[in-house]
């Protein structure tokens, strides 16, 4: 791997709520860990506790971007702050469409949902009930398994959107993507 992926693959991150019941963690590309107090989590309720999920994801990703935006300055020897405004209409389309899009990630039990629209809109759906079947490892490790796959997700539809966009032959994609 180069040095920007080698990088990338190495980040460590780690954001908590307000009051420290919920720590969010980030290792590289495709490790994710939740951590909830036992106590906190007895507590909540499932819309309690998705709201302070989406919180939590909204802030890892801040972080994300920020760690990744500062990894990626010190690769390319230039201050790299996020994409740069063009007046290329590819560009525009480009980014307009990639805020548009919409990726979820589901557990393997079925109880979490997780969406990710753009780049930052996450919203969490926990079934009726979850709180009481799951400990608070078990439900952890659900939401991990639901978020990275909606990051994921993501991910393979950002890299269609750009084949669709840039490549001047024509999508290398089925245009059923559109």
């Amino acid at each position: 791997m180069g040095e920007l992926a080698d990088r990338l693959n190495s980040i460590h991150i780690s954001v908590s709520t307000a009051g420290g019941n919920i720590v969010g963690t980030i290792y590289g590309r495709t490790e994710r860990q939740l951590w909830i107090a036992p106590d906190a989590y007895r507590r909540y309720n499932e819309p309690e506790l998705e709201q302070h999920l989406e919180n939590l994801l909204r802030r890892l990703t801040v972080a994300w971007m920020r760690q990744y935006h500062t990894i990626r300055s010190e690769v390319f020897g230039r201050t790299v702050t996020g994409a740069p405004p063009s007046e290329n209409p590819r560009d525009q389309e480009f980014y307009r469409r990639r805020d548009e899009l919409l990726a979820s990630g589901r557990s393997s039990n079925g109880r979490i949902i997780v969406e990710l629209q753009g780049l930052r809109d996450w919203r969490v759906l926990i079934a009726d009930h979850t709180l009481r079947l799951l400990t608070p490892e078990e439900f952890s490790q659900q939401f991990c398994e639901a978020a990275l796959a909606a990051e994921q997700n993501q991910r393979r539809q950002i890299r269609e959107l750009k084949y669709r966009i840039y490549d001047p032959k024509g999508s290398r994609f089925d245009s059923s993507f559109s």
